[in-house]
């Protein structure tokens, strides 16, 4: 077993003919509020998807349902609560920023909502895609328009609480039904946990359930930006500004959320390398230096340096070496651009290995479908046909 909770249990197994390793999630049939079915549905719907597991079978059988889908590595908690790990890194931090948004954007623009945002429904793949940031468990995922005519849901004060009380949004609190406001009011909080540390309603030891929500909702109304943001860029709580701004029915912007944390990445001159605070690091390479030509724009540094020039036709011994601070206007605006599109081209690139690799997956699956045969055999289960289960 690799985990359990209300929903049910997961184990790892494997593809019998190929050995490829799975994830079998499994859910008691006759449970009061079965939601296994339900989340494949959704799993189908965004099939294809950057950061959004296969699945490849679901079903029923001896008293469970069963959903066989990609193995992925741990989540963001489990990451960040080993080794006495207390928070993440600032560049660690952004880099799980733009994948988290990007992931909301896709599922919102597929018409849906998560409603259970938490950083353990967010996971870290395995081997090629050990970079990527997957999204989880979609049992409390609701439609918020219509998928043709795009007609929101209507308004509502007189929902229950609905998601992890940590994350949840104080509309969610107040029993507002939910839009992708709530969604990226979640994601706020998630990132302000990830580089404090903490959050202030953390800890709160309140016998009584639901006086423990209203304390932990009136802790969120009332800590100001400043308090809950100490220590941290500012553009931490412009986003959860943003996101509380935002109307029920209103289209966020989230190239506007992306590049809020793409400029702090600018600012702090990382490297885009997706090395993460727990990735194995190789030997230090040194940071280019953004030194430019005495006749030349930072456009051009970095338009030379993707072509695979020396560092050293990059500057002449007359020539300074200036920090971003120390750039001109124009050339921050030059540089800002480059960054922006090395976000691009890195999302451009993990979405057509997706792609890639989903079409390599249906070619396979195509292969492997059995020719129609006139002569009548039993039927045999899908699950023990195909998988095998490790339960231990």
């Amino acid at each position: 077993m690799i985990g359990s909770g209300a929903f049910g249990s997961i184990y790892k197994g494997s593809v019998i003919d190929t050995g490829e390793p799975v994830g079998i999630k499994f859910e008691p049939s006759n449970t009061r509020m079965p939601q296994l079915m339900y989340e494949c549905r959704i799993y189908k719907q965004l099939k294809g998807g950057p950061g959004i597991p296969n699945v490849y079978w679901s079903g029923v059988e001896s008293g469970h349902n069963i959903m066989i889908m990609d193995l992925l590595d741990k989540s963001l908690e489990s990451i960040k609560t080993a080794k006495k790990r207390t928070k993440f890194s600032l560049k660690t931090t952004l880099m799980l920023a733009d994948q988290l948004i990007s992931r909301l954007e896709y599922l919102h623009n597929h018409d849906y909502i998560h409603r259970d945002i938490k950083p353990d429904n967010f996971m870290m793949g395995k081997g090629k895609n050990s970079k990527t940031v997957f999204m989880i468990d979609f049992g409390l995922t609701k439609r918020y328009r219509d998928a043709t005519t795009h007609e929101h849901i209507p308004f509502r004060n007189d929902k229950g609480m609905t998601g992890t009380v940590r994350y949840a949004s104080i509309n969610a609190h107040k029993g507002i039904e939910q839009s992708r406001r709530d969604d990226l009011e979640g994601i706020a909080y998630v990132l302000i946990y990830f580089i404090r540390g903490f959050l202030p309603w953390q800890g709160i030891r309140i016998d009584d359930r639901g006086a423990k929500f209203k304390a932990i909702c009136d802790m969120k109304i009332n800590t100001p930006l400043e308090t809950l943001c100490e220590g941290i860029p500012q553009e931490f709580g412009l986003f959860l500004k943003y996101a509380k701004d935002l109307k029920f029915e209103q289209k966020p912007d989230y190239f506007y959320i992306k590049r809020l944390f793409r400029t702090i990445f600018l600012k702090n001159e990382f490297v885009l390398d997706f090395i993460y605070d727990w990735t194995i690091h190789p030997p230090p390479q040194k940071t280019p230096e953004l030194t430019p030509r005495q006749d030349s724009t930072v456009a051009s540094i970095h338009t030379t340096h993707r072509d695979g020039q020396n560092d050293s036709t990059l500057a002449t011994p007359q020539t300074k070496v200036r920090k971003f601070g120390e750039f001109t206007p124009q050339e921050k605006q030059e540089f800002q651009q480059y960054i922006l599109m090395q976000f691009q081209e890195r999302e451009n690139e993990r979405e057509e290995a997706e792609r890639k690799e989903q079409e390599k997956l249906a070619e396979t699956e195509k292969k492997q479908k059995p020719k129609k045969s006139k002569k009548k055999t039993p039927k045999a289960s899908p699950t023990s046909q195909k998988y095998t289960t490790s339960f231990n």
